[in-house]
């Protein structure tokens, strides 16, 4: 009686230092394959390793995972995991059946269930194949760029002002204090400054009593010559000395003594035609007369003291 070798594919194949049995599901399904019987048809050779690897595995371990090719896509036609009439895959290479195959060790099918079958992850066997992936690194987010401050340009002969920048009240110009009260008429004079140089009294009259004459004597005409479309080139004012006792008059107010300097100031008509120049003089002793009023100051009036 002549004893039939063992196939190659028995001495090899190991699961976990077992042996796969001499009979059984898995035997048949091994022995069927490598001997090239089942369907005829072409696949790649890694596709048969891999149907060989996901039958032998859904025999041996009892699921009924899917076959896919190199490329992802389900093989048709393989018998999987119990049950069913159908016929093991057949690898043909060169016109011979059988050709070359390579049956996986039952240790490597246990890695193809993850790779090849669809036993793997859920996300693996239902993704959309037109989805699209995002792949490397995403574009840099420029955001834009701040915007240039506006740059101040004084009047000239030319044209007037550009930029001019708005007075701000300090915090210290709402004190009820000494130096509280010095920097409120700093302040104020200011916003003189910023009349001359636009026309504009806003800023002024929010900290000044409406009744205030020099006020309307200065902020009005300048006010008539900006609409006609003139300007003023110069009449800023610079503070070199200011001081205060802080002591309250009868009528309720406070009062302030400055040193003010004033600019030369030109006023030119619409056709930049230069209408009435004064040169800059020396430092003015001025008073600001101020009542505080509401947690505010609020500047009664302000003029030049008489000589």
């Amino acid at each position: 009686t002549t004893t039939s070798p063992t196939p190659l594919w028995r001495k090899q194949h190991r699961h976990h230092g077992r042996p796969v049995p001499e009979s059984g599901p898995l035997t048949t399904e091994l022995e069927s394959v490598s001997q090239g019987r089942g369907r005829p048809e072409q696949f790649d050779s890694w596709a048969v390793d891999n149907v060989v690897a996901c039958q032998a595995a859904a025999l041996y371990f009892g699921t009924k995972p899917t076959a896919t090719t190199s490329t992802g896509k389900p093989l048709s036609g393989s018998r999987l995991g119990g049950g069913g009439g159908g016929q093991a895959m057949r690898h043909t290479e060169g016109g011979r059946p059988g050709g070359r195959r390579a049956i996986l060790g039952l240790s490597v099918i246990s890695i193809l269930i993850l790779v090849g079958c669809s036993s793997a992850p859920k996300e693996m066997a239902t993704s959309s194949p037109g989805a699209p992936t995002v792949v490397g690194s995403q574009p840099a987010i420029t955001s834009e760029p701040a915007p240039t401050p506006a740059v101040y340009k004084p009047a000239t002969d030319k044209g007037p002002a550009e930029n001019v920048p708005v007075p701000v009240l300090p915090d210290k110009a709402t004190e009820f204090t000494k130096d509280g009260l010095i920097a409120f008429a700093e302040y104020w004079y200011s916003t003189l400054g910023y009349v001359y140089e636009t026309g504009g009294s806003g800023p002024m009259m929010e900290i000044t009593e409406p009744a205030c004459k020099p006020c309307i004597f200065v902020n009005q005409p300048i006010a008539e010559l900006y609409e006609s479309g003139g300007w003023i080139a110069g009449g800023r004012m610079t503070v070199h000395q200011s001081t205060a006792s802080f002591e309250q008059t009868p009528d309720g107010t406070y009062q302030v003594i400055l040193m003010i300097q004033q600019a030369q100031v030109r006023a030119y008509d619409a056709n930049k035609i230069l209408r009435s120049e004064r040169p800059q003089g020396g430092a003015r002793a001025n008073i600001v007369v101020a009542r505080f009023i509401d947690n505010h100051w609020q500047a009664q009036t302000a003029e030049a003291v008489a000589k």
